[in-house]
């Protein structure tokens, strides 16, 4: 969209800026995005240029959409448990993962967990705690997740 916005206003301000325009921008190649003293900026030099960070922001957006899925399919199994068994969802999650942190066995735990902080301990209790949860309601629930 920004390519296309910049090739628009490339050349609406060639157009303006030029007496004989209209004949200039019928030789120009239709992807011209600018134009410099008669050098002409095509959209794939832009985009060749810009490739890395596009390629970059393509990973992202696909890790953000990936984290989005697993959040809600969490919060899909979650409700689903809580219903099933006849309780409130933050009781469901009171009971299967506050209460349960200190059970967790040992070797779950990674090497040089008692070198961390308390609060970087707790945190990686929970997160394990949390991921054996929903491992566990993956198995209890039917869920297919499909790749686009």
């Amino acid at each position: 969209m920004l390519v296309a916005t910049l090739g628009l206003a490339a050349v609406g301000w060639v157009l303006l800026d030029e007496p004989d325009a209209v004949g200039a921008a019928e030789s120009r190649p239709l992807n011209a995005v600018a134009i410099v003293d008669g050098a002409v900026v095509t959209e794939d030099e832009v985009l060749d240029h810009a490739r890395r960070e596009l390629d970059e922001l393509e990973d992202r957006r696909a890790e953000i959409l990936e984290r989005a899925v697993e959040t809600k399919v969490c919060d899909l199994l979650i409700d689903a448990e809580a219903k099933r068994r006849g309780i409130e969802r933050e009781t469901l999650l009171r009971q299967e993962i506050d209460q349960k942190l200190d059970t967790l066995d040992e070797e779950l735990l990674a090497e040089g967990f008692s070198e961390l902080d308390e609060s970087e301990q707790f945190e990686v209790r929970y997160a394990l705690r949390w991921q054996a949860f929903m491992d566990e309601l993956r198995q209890r629930h039917d869920v297919e997740l499909l790749s686009h």
